[in-house]
């Protein structure tokens, strides 16, 4: 027996939903031209119905499942500045608590050389990000919330 991936579910699941919503279209073209009455539109239309709700509900499900919501990085830089401009102007209490819940550790190493540079390793609380290097030519050094 062959295994099927989640992609190709959700592209199994993606064609059914298209056809659901075309047989629909077609109801209502027939209903809206007379070909059918209002009784057999509305015996054809609710299964239509409940079976485009299930499909819709398992496809959420699936791309939930397999990970393939769709965040573009426009996106993702938006709810950074976003959080950005929170943090900027709130007390220093709630700053300090939003870095305590973003990083699990802060580590500024010595400067070193000129103009000088500096590591600053950060540990994410859920995504781990090392080694970066900051450099200041005017001796701009960074504070940290205590």
């Amino acid at each position: 027996m062959k295994r099927r991936s989640g992609n190709s579910d959700i592209k199994d699941l993606e064609k059914r939903l298209a056809e659901i919503i075309s047989q629909k279209r077609k109801m209502i073209k027939a209903y809206g031209r007379g070909i059918i009455g209002l009784e057999d539109f509305e015996m054809e239309m609710a299964p239509l119905k409940k079976q485009e709700d299930a499909v819709r509900i398992t496809f959420e499900q699936a791309k939930l499942a397999t990970g393939t919501n769709e965040i573009d990085d426009q996106t993702i830089r938006a709810v950074i500045e976003n959080l950005g401009n929170e943090i900027k102007y709130a007390d220093p209490k709630i700053k300090k608590r939003a870095i305590q819940a973003l990083f699990d550790e802060i580590r500024i190493f010595p400067k070193k050389g000129t103009p000088w540079e500096r590591i600053l390793e950060i540990k994410g609380v859920h995504l781990p990000l090392t080694r970066v290097s900051v450099a200041s030519p005017r001796g701009f050094e960074p504070l940290l919330p205590a």
